[in-house]
């Protein structure tokens, strides 16, 4: 797989520095950009491509959700991560309504953002603990959009994959898996692939779905 090429979008620089401190030495992650807002970044995309945006949210207006949306529409093949201190769940419905497919809060490590990275990469959505609590609530609660529906009758999975899909739907990560069952984190992203592929599902939100229609998991 090529480099992951990375935007970085926030006004305060000192968070900005942070992040690409922490991605420093990562020599499969390539930052592209650094920009101070949303309007820089939809004017200087079509000039800066990239695989990843990285943007930290504060106090989101309805202009930025909207710009979030447009980059979305225009550049679907991009993949959006936001970073932020919130876990109101307006925020994060509003969020994922526009088209953000990772979400990481401000107890997320660098280990995290590294998982975050590579899964978004990968075609795949990711969501802290708490983000995957709040999405799992809206999922319930009848509150949460549909995505795909549901194509996966007849599907068998093995012991083990629907042991990690399981895990993985209570929101453990890939390291947490591992350890929980003895096996490399290799071997875990291996199975998480293998479920998604056989389940025919895109999304971390149609695998969670998928989970609790099955009672392979509860919410509190």
């Amino acid at each position: 797989m090529t480099k992951i090429s990375l935007i970085i979008v926030d006004d305060h620089q000192l968070i900005a520095d942070g992040f690409e401190s922490l991605l420093t030495g990562i020599s499969d992650i390539e930052l592209v950009g650094r920009l101070s807002d949303l309007s820089d970044l939809l004017l200087n995309l079509k000039k800066i491509p990239a695989h990843i945006i990285l943007i930290n949210v504060y106090h989101l207006s309805d202009t930025d959700f909207e710009l979030i949306r447009i980059i979305h529409q225009k550049y679907p093949k991009i993949r959006v991560l936001a970073y932020t201190i919130s876990i109101d769940d307006t925020v994060i419905f509003r969020l994922l309504q526009a088209g953000v497919k990772g979400i990481l809060t401000s107890d997320s490590s660098r280990q995290q953002l590294l998982e975050a990275l590579y899964s978004l990469r990968g075609g795949y959505d990711y969501f802290s603990n708490a983000i995957s609590h709040i999405v799992l609530k809206r999922f319930v609660n009848g509150s949460f959009p549909e995505i795909t529906r549901d194509t996966t009758d007849g599907v068998n999975l093995t012991t083990r994959e629907i042991e990690i899909l399981k895990l993985f739907s209570e929101s453990y990560s890939n390291q947490k898996i591992a350890a929980r069952l003895f096996i490399s984190v290799r071997t875990v992203e291996a199975h998480k692939n293998n479920i998604m592929q056989k389940l025919r599902l895109k999304t971390y939100v149609d695998l969670v779905k998928y989970a609790i229609r099955n009672k392979l998991t509860e919410v509190n």
